[in-house]
């Protein structure tokens, strides 16, 4: 098992007050049989054994009273002591945690050194809140920038605690690198006494968790005259303000910090039915994983927040009720439903335990310890590049970093991760080549993934330098080039050469599909069959948004839009369907080069942009003509969209082919043939059949559940990669 260095400048354990989420997962981590060493701050040097972990306290002061200089020297007070405190141990594994974004980059440079991977766990998005509170100006907002871009380019894993940090890390590195494993409460189930009015805010009483927010509805509270206390149990640099509040509010009560392991016996004592869960008004709170939530869920409080995003989404569940400080009266009016009404009540304790469970701390835990390697050692490091595809394909920016990641360290390389855009092949080839391999050598890097044709020169070379290759064919570019002008011709005279010096050379091939491993000019060459099959990324963040059908017929399109793909006769198709069903929705995703009817709606972007629009699909849509209608040529190539629609648990609508009928089996509905009268008929048959419809919903439904599951991949990478 591996020897873990964990880095948290502010770790607790549950008998101090704060958060205690470093604590029961370093302790997991040896209870799973890992080794841990844990380097935080303290009032002295000390080391400590707490639950097995070895505790190293570095004696260093922090306080969110402190100004913004102060705040700085403390940062790098424990980044210069624990850098030289982590020289004395022995480790093969770092896991950094911020805030500060200084440990990740401690974290990033102790790996660095030793030659090994690093885990960063993201609590809290920086630099985005200093820039957006307008207390980092440029060029520091800048420089900080950089310093996040690089944290999350190096580091092998990156965890974050909540959907909303989730979604924004995606799209500043590697997607399939990045897991969520959400802040939790770790404290037992506490039952609130249904009688209850009173109200509490626990945690930190900074500056930007909203206390000035509060007026509005306190103002109201006071013309009531209702009689309900509020405690708040905290410290900070708003500890002035709320003494202030009290001397003009006399119902709040401000209490001095306690365990966090003694606030259910307060919460008992003092009545308490709600919780204060605020921020400042700055986006970035929004994607927040504050502890006080999960402990108030745990708790059976209900909880009032302020923040938009996935917070406010459980306000939907019956698990909070939103406070709108512009609006304070339509809180109170819920307020005093929930006091009055005993269904009401009801209602919110069963959507405070769906939360809990949702967000229960032996499922985060879990998330952590899985992605944790059992081996010890220095990981080798591949890079994964590409000049055409863009950060976040499914395949290359996500899924095979996902598949090897665990294992070995994985570098991403191409468009918006190191590599501009350029539409020339040979602007690409030109500018890219020199940086490529200057990067390839500067990083120490065992071997390359390649997936352009463009790249197989660049392949032969480092081949010639020893470096391991793995040439990743996911499409035939003969069929591609077919598709295209016959003037191409003499590009795909030069592909095929170069493809067939790299593989005599020793590179390893990897193919997609049983048809590409079959084609002759692979046939001396042993590919390995890799399957197309979608990664946990974004399907399982999104599923959820097709589990139930919307109101009116609705079907999705998703990849590109053009004449090999049926859209000519679906247009015509679809015109018919709008005669008898004049609601019914269409919706294609992705580039186009053809006219779309008004009639019809077209978006772009990756799945997790366009899912809020495309939810409730009935199902999704891929045809394939069978041959190029100009050349003639077989198009044989597996649609990416009918793996990530299964994902998501959709039927699916396709023509009758080898690929759609293999794979899809008893989640497709099939034509035999692509034309305007057999897509119609399919369509129409397909709204009115709601029981062939049900059917077909629930054989995708479990085939979604396998697809989450799924570890063909997983070994068959291992075997290519030699993991």
């Amino acid at each position: 098992m591996s020897k873990i260095l964990y880095l948290h400048q502010y770790f607790k354990t549950p008998s101090e007050a704060g958060a205690s989420r470093s604590y029961f997962l370093a302790k997991a981590m040896v209870e799973n049989g890992h080794q841990v060493i844990l380097i935080t701050q303290g009032d002295e040097n000390r080391t400590l054994n707490i639950d097995g972990v070895e505790v190293v306290m570095l004696k260093n002061h922090y306080s969110n009273k402190m100004g913004i200089l102060d705040r700085i020297k403390s940062y790098f007070g424990f980044y210069w002591s624990a850098k030289r405190a982590a020289k004395k141990f022995e480790f093969d594994l770092v896991y950094a945690t911020s805030t500060p974004l200084l440990v990740g980059w401690l974290g990033r440079k102790i790996a660095r050194i030793r030659g090994i991977g690093y885990f960063f766990e993201v609590r809290d998005l920086w630099p985005d809140f200093p820039i957006q509170a307008g207390v980092l100006p440029f060029p520091f907002s800048w420089m900080l920038r950089r310093m996040e871009r690089l944290i999350y380019r190096d580091a092998q894993k990156i965890i974050t605690c909540s959907k909303g940090i989730y979604e924004t890390v995606i799209q500043r590195t590697i997607p399939g690198k990045v897991i969520v494993a959400s802040n939790f409460s770790p404290f037992p189930k506490v039952e609130i006494a249904p009688n209850g009015k009173n109200f509490i805010y626990f945690g930190s009483l900074g500056r930007f968790n909203g206390i000035e927010l509060w007026r509005p509805i306190l103002e109201r509270w006071k013309e009531m005259d209702a009689g309900a206390q509020w405690y708040v149990v905290g410290e900070g640099a708003q500890e002035t303000l709320v003494t202030e509040l009290s001397k003009e509010f006399p119902f709040i009560h401000l209490v001095k910090p306690m365990p966090r392991n003694e606030l259910p016996s307060f919460l008992r004592e003092k009545n308490i039915r709600y919780s204060w869960v605020t921020f400042s008004n700055l986006p970035v709170l929004q994607t927040n994983s504050p502890n006080k939530l999960f402990d108030s869920w745990q708790w059976g409080l209900i909880p009032i927040i302020n923040q938009e995003g996935w917070m406010k989404d459980w306000c939907n569940e019956q698990a909070a009720v939103f406070y709108d400080s512009h609006l304070p009266e339509k809180t109170i009016k819920r307020i005093q439903e929930v006091n009055h009404s005993p269904s009401e009540w009801m209602s919110f304790q069963k959507g405070t335990d769906r939360a809990a469970e949702f967000f229960q701390a032996n499922k985060s835990i879990f998330e952590v310890l899985k992605i944790l390697p059992n081996k010890t050692g220095n990981l080798q490091k591949w890079a994964v590049i590409s000049t055409v595809h863009p950060p976040y394909d499914q395949r290359l920016s996500q899924r095979i970093p996902e598949l090897i990641s665990a294992k070995n360290m994985v570098f991403y390389l191409g468009k918006g991760r190191g590599l501009a855009h350029f539409s020339s092949p040979f602007a690409r080839v030109f500018f890219f080549y020199p940086y490529m391999l200057f990067w390839i050598l500067w990083h120490r890097i065992k071997g390359v993934h390649l997936s352009d044709p463009e790249l197989l020169p660049l392949g032969i070379f480092l081949k010639k330098l020893g470096f391991e290759v793995i040439w990743d064919v996911h499409e035939d570019f003969e069929e591609q080039f077919f598709l295209k002008k016959e003037s191409n011709a003499v590009f795909l005279k030069w592909i095929a050469r170069w493809e067939k010096k790299l593989l005599k050379s020793g590179a390893k091939l990897m193919v997609t599909e049983k048809y590409y491993a079959e084609l002759t000019r692979y046939k001396d060459f042993s590919p390995t069959v890799v399957p197309n099959v979608p990664s946990s990324y974004p399907f399982k963040q999104i599923a959820h948004l097709f589990d139930e059908e919307s109101s009116h017929p609705k079907f999705i399109y998703v990849g590109i839009i053009n004449e090999h793909r049926g859209m000519q006769e679906l247009f015509q198709a679809w015109k018919n369907v709008k005669l008898e069903y004049p609601n019914a929705e269409l919706i294609l995703v992705g580039r186009s080069n053809l006219d779309i009817p008004a009639e019809i709606t077209h978006l772009e972007g990756p799945w997790l942009e366009v899912a809020g629009s495309i939810s409730g699909a009935w199902a999704g849509i891929s045809f394939i003509k069978r041959t190029n209608p100009t050349t003639n040529y077989p198009l044989q190539s597996y649609p990416t969209k009918i793996g990530e629609y299964a994902a998501l648990g959709l039927p699916v609508i396709c023509n009758r082919t080898p690929i759609h009928s293999e794979y899809l089996q008893d989640t497709g509905v099939f034509l035999q043939e692509i034309t305007v009268e057999e897509m119609t008929s399919v369509f129409l048959h397909f709204i009115r059949d709601k029981e062939k419809r049900a059917q077909l919903k629930q054989n995708a439904l479990l085939k979604s559940s396998r697809i989450q599951k799924n570890s063909t991949n997983l070994s068959k990478s291992s075997e290519l990669y030699e993991l």
